[in-house]
């Protein structure tokens, strides 16, 4: 934990005071919540805390805080300044500074920060779903004067050019607080009691949680405080923030900070003033407005051309499948190298991100989509297998696959919380069907399941037991087997077979070789 981890702790364990004293339920998410499962704490490179908190204690906190607001501290919201366009509530330590650029020019306090993620209820309906996904974009998008939150990954069906531009004239006549409020209104408003989800009010990506885990939290170990998060937080970072692969370590280039301008030991009341002229001397506010509609208007462009190129990208697609159908197609999992070999062309375009973005597909005969889908389950592309799957629910091997990859990636997250049981049922499940007791994943879990459950297995039963092995090299089933060696108190044969392992990229298997002592 760095200096400035360390800090933001402190200022955290502050705010958890008052929540508890209160009776206000809070849970961490985004970096945090990965970071708890593996790190027991902060990711090495995170410099914020993000929370969840539901709009009715956020209500609750809001109260507290203009009765009993802290000495040095700011608590800064859409409603108690005009200035601030951010939907995101944030508890803030007077005593520190932290420049951000849009802000420069607005006297807006400017300071170390926890940031609040509100959930409001949303609906159960797909098609109102697609109505709360846009006008959250909408509401956040012209909130916003100074930067462009669009991105790629909301997709051509929730943001929407012409209806932008409408409600940019709307609030020219009629004024920006009425018409938000009016969006919110009449487009973001459910009723609790009637909605199974929550959605994050930020419209920069849609963080949409089960009710029932904002219902169910848990304090848990954290840097060595008890704080709170979802009981099933594994299932909110796989499902929400991360997908299936949360538990890998990005790579360098992968791992987002801020490039925010920090001082933990000046106040930031000490620079606003020279911060403020310099920048209204520039004429910064103007100009960031300036550039934000020619950026946003670049933007809808660029998502224009995209949607153009994604149904060449189609067509070319679909003549590819044409070839592919001239034969008749058989999964053979001894061959699923030179499978993939055949479908590596079309797998290139199919799951480009912005393509897939644009849900163009073209229509493929079963046989190869069966093909296809067992051809990636077994190259452990389960991220690729659930975009393809996803794209033909009309297909007749759709209810049987979906189900297929759903229990792969519970299987896998069964493990990480060491739920026996689950592991179990899963592997008894998938057994018997186009060979997935050789899936990669599904051979891990057997062989996490066979160390929670082995007894004094001695040096011949190891030996019998990597001969089943399929994927013997990979580094989990090598720490497995390390695993068996270390109970036996064999700490060299262990050893060998950890240092595979530690060369990984799963956070999961570093942070316990790291607890055992095993160190790269």
């Amino acid at each position: 934990m760095n200096e400035q981890q360390e800090f933001l702790l402190n200022l955290l364990m502050e705010f958890d005071g008052i929540c508890q004293k209160h009776g206000i339920d809070y849970v961490l998410c985004g970096g945090c919540a990965i970071g708890l499962e593996r790190n027991k704490g902060f990711l090495p490179w995170d410099d914020d805390i993000d929370l969840f908190i539901t709009r009715e204690n956020l209500n609750k906190l809001d109260t507290v805080l203009k009765e009993e607001l802290p000495e040095g501290r700011i608590w800064i919201t859409e409603d108690n300044n005009p200035q601030y366009q951010n939907p995101l509530p944030r508890y803030m330590d007077a005593n520190t500074t932290l420049v951000i650029r849009s802000w420069m020019d607005t006297g807006i306090p400017l300071a170390f920060m926890l940031e609040l993620f509100v959930l409001d209820p949303y609906p159960n309906d797909p098609a109102l779903q697609q109505d709360f996904n846009k006008y959250l974009w909408l509401y956040c998008e012209l909130q916003a004067d100074r930067y462009v939150i669009s991105s790629w990954s909301l997709g051509k069906d929730t943001i929407n050019a012409d209806l932008y531009r409408t409600y940019k004239k709307r609030i020219e006549r009629e004024g920006k607080e009425a018409v938000l409020a009016e969006i919110k209104r009449e487009h973001l408003t459910y009723d609790y009691d009637e909605c199974d989800y929550l959605c994050g009010f930020w419209g920069l990506d849609h963080k949409v949680v089960h009710k029932k885990w904002a219902e169910d939290i848990v304090r848990r170990d954290f840097e060595g405080k008890s704080l709170p998060f979802f009981r099933e937080n594994i299932q909110y970072a796989f499902e929400t923030e991360y997908g299936v692969n949360w538990n890998m370590v990005p790579v360098e280039t992968k791992q987002v900070t801020h490039d925010n301008i920090v001082r933990i030991d000046e106040p930031y009341t000490e620079h606003i003033d020279e911060i403020t002229d310099i920048a209204r001397k520039h004429r910064m506010g103007q100009l960031l407005e300036e550039n934000k509609k020619d950026n946003i208007e670049r933007f809808f462009a660029q998502l224009d051309m995209h949607e153009f190129a994604a149904k060449q990208k189609r067509d070319v697609l679909q003549a590819m499948a044409n070839e592919l159908e001239r034969q008749t197609w058989h999964f053979d999992v001894e061959r699923v190298n030179d499978l993939y070999e055949s479908f590596r062309d079309y797998f290139y375009i199919q799951f480009a991100q912005r393509y897939r973005k644009f849900h163009e597909k073209p229509a493929l005969r079963d046989d190869v989509l069966e093909t296809m889908l067992l051809t990636l389950l077994h190259r452990n592309l389960l991220t690729n297998s659930g975009v393809l799957v996803d794209l033909y629910p009309e297909s007749r091997c759709y209810s049987e696959f979906r189900g297929i990859i759903d229990d792969i990636c519970a299987l896998k997250n069964a493990k990480i919380a060491q739920d026996a049981d689950t592991v179990g049922n899963l592997l008894g499940r998938l057994s018997g069907k186009y060979c997935l007791e050789q899936q990669l994943e599904v051979e891990r879990a057997r062989m996490w399941l066979t160390v929670q459950t082995a007894q004094d297995m001695g040096d011949e039963e190891i030996d019998a037991l990597i001969e089943t092995c399929v994927h013997g090299s990979d580094y989990e089933i090598m720490k497995r087997i390390g695993d068996l060696h270390y109970e036996k108190g064999d700490y060299v044969a262990a050893s060998k077979w950890y240092a595979p392992a530690l060369k990984c990229r799963d956070g999961i298997i570093l942070l316990d070789l790291n607890e055992k002592g095993f160190y790269c």
